[in-house]
């Protein structure tokens, strides 16, 4: 990763912004609206958490946020163009930055979740809230398509079925990201 430093004045004050790279869209469409461009570091507040990103992930509500369909996705991300310039939501990597209000989380704690967009970036700005920690043996790559997959699945068959012990369930699409998890879940609630 290239990141660039704040400059200093004689005074050793910050001059200029730490960048990162960043994908960017600037307007809706398919994913040749993507650009790789150099982005400010915002600052984050205090209950957020700068996360050195690992790997992202990508589902279908991500592709529906970058091309602005249906329509109705313009309302909340932004009606001419997207509000938030980065897309992408899941991710994991290494935490390299606490807010002062942070208490679950340090810098280098191994971390996965997600963001509201802006996972397609070298780093990543999330609420303390949205992550948890990578378990052992578990790879960036693996965790970051967890996030939005496996809550879909948990949510759908515990709060919405409110699956019990016993009950039979069939799981259509098994094989793709939400269908795996759900078989797990069912598996792991009886």
């Amino acid at each position: 990763m290239t990141r660039q430093r704040p400059a200093t004045s004689g005074g050793g004050e910050a001059t200029a912004p730490a960048t990162m790279r960043a994908l960017v869209q600037k307007r809706y469409g398919t994913p040749e609206v993507l650009a790789l461009t150099t982005v400010d570091l915002r600052a984050i507040t205090a209950r957020e958490v700068r996360v050195e990103a690992g790997a992202a992930s990508l589902h279908p509500g991500d592709f529906y946020v970058m091309a602005g369909r249906p329509l109705l996705v313009r309302l909340v991300f932004g009606l001419r163009r997207p509000r938030r310039q980065t897309p992408g939501t899941d991710f994991a990597g290494v935490v390299c930055e606490v807010g002062e209000g942070v208490t679950s989380l340090s810098v280098g704690d191994r971390v996965f979740g997600w963001t509201t967009t802006g996972a397609l970036a070298e780093t990543v700005t999330a609420r303390e809230d949205t992550l948890v920690r990578m378990p052992d043996g578990l790879g960036a790559v693996e965790a970051a398509a967890v996030p939005t997959s496996a809550m879909t699945a948990l949510q759908a068959l515990r709060d919405v079925a409110q699956l019990r012990p016993g009950q039979t369930v069939l799981v259509n699409g098994a094989s793709g990201g939400v269908g795996s998890f759900a078989v797990q879940i069912a598996a792991a609630l009886g």
